[in-house]
């Protein structure tokens, strides 16, 4: 199993646990960051993207709502202290929203979406 397929079993395993880590589509598959989640209707959402990675700026999460629903955004950096929070409205279908990074530190962080008990979590770099 090279590498890549390795991860995304890994990632499976968290995601049957109700919490899903994601790696980047555009990525090379040796620099594995944040890509769409597993297709799983058990959680509301699929198709996660959150580009670009690394971002400096703005940073834009993308995702497929099964219905019109609140989702909490909760991004915490490797400490795990929350350094943003953001209750957003998403319709059923495509959903795109942007969250400003700029003065933000550099660092990794992970962005979570949750709505009551699902939970999904996706890293990402900021510049």
């Amino acid at each position: 199993m090279n590498p890549r397929e390795q991860i995304q079993k890994q990632a499976e395993i968290i995601h049957d646990a109700n919490v899903s880590v994601g790696f980047n589509q555009f990525d090379p598959p040796s620099a594995p960051l944040v890509m769409p989640s597993p297709v799983d209707r058990t959680t509301p959402w699929h198709k996660v993207s959150l580009v670009p990675n690394p971002a400096s700026s703005d940073i834009s999460l993308g995702f497929i709502s099964d219905d019109n629903a609140a989702y909490s955004l909760d991004v915490r950096d490797v400490k795990g202290e929350m350094v943003y929070n953001e209750i957003i409205n998403a319709v059923k279908g495509e959903n795109n929203f942007s969250i400003h990074i700029n003065t933000w530190s550099p660092g990794v962080y992970y962005l979570e979406i949750r709505i009551q008990d699902k939970l999904s979590t996706f890293k990402f770099v900021k510049q």
